[in-house]
């Protein structure tokens, strides 16, 4: 919610004070319930972002692979920037909703999600479930081909291959975590 107003802050609203400053005034404007508005879109996002994230490299990794199937860094990190594309049509309604709900001029317009989802539909049509697709596009295939193309080459030069199921979790988890990061 506070990340979500400082980026909605122009002008002299930037200069709202701290973070701790931030959520007192969140907290003014509904109680403890206020700081959690927009928390429905964001948890409803994590499957299907997940699932346009992977699924959108394993299909492009696919498609970018070498004749014999293999791959290589630049195959991998096309994969990922593509992949990025998968994501955003999965996630961008869902952002849109969770900015519609935390932001101080829709206070008051929406009751939920779903409400907030019919509302925005019916008055703007359903294009406006992809209101920022195209920045989000561009954030989603920068950090999923630099994500994609680092877990590739941990993988296959840094990490000692993984010979059971196990190893493969820590493999797979390090990588995760290193590229995240």
């Amino acid at each position: 919610m506070v990340a979500t107003r400082r980026m909605l802050a122009t002008g002299e609203n930037t200069s709202q004070g701290g973070m701790l400053a931030q959520i007192r005034g969140v907290y003014k404007e509904g109680g403890i319930k206020a700081l959690f508005r927009g928390l429905g879109p964001q948890l409803m996002a994590a499957v299907p972002a997940t699932c346009g994230m992977y699924v959108g490299e394993r299909f492009f990794a696919r498609a970018f692979a070498k004749t014999d199937g293999s791959t290589d860094v630049l195959r991998m990190w096309a994969a990922g920037t593509c992949s990025g594309v998968t994501e955003t049509m999965c996630v961008c309604p869902f952002e849109v909703l969770k900015v519609r709900l935390q932001s101080k001029e829709y206070i008051g317009r929406y009751n939920n999600t779903l409400h907030a989802l019919s509302s925005l539909v019916r008055q703007e049509g359903a294009t406006a479930l992809y209101s920022g697709a195209l920045p989000m596009v561009y954030r989603n295939s920068v950090f999923n081909g630099t994500f994609f193309a680092g877990c590739f080459v941990l993988r296959e030069q840094v990490l000692p291959p993984s010979h059971n199921a196990l190893e493969s979790f820590v493999v797979d988890a390090t990588c995760g975590t290193v590229m995240g990061a």
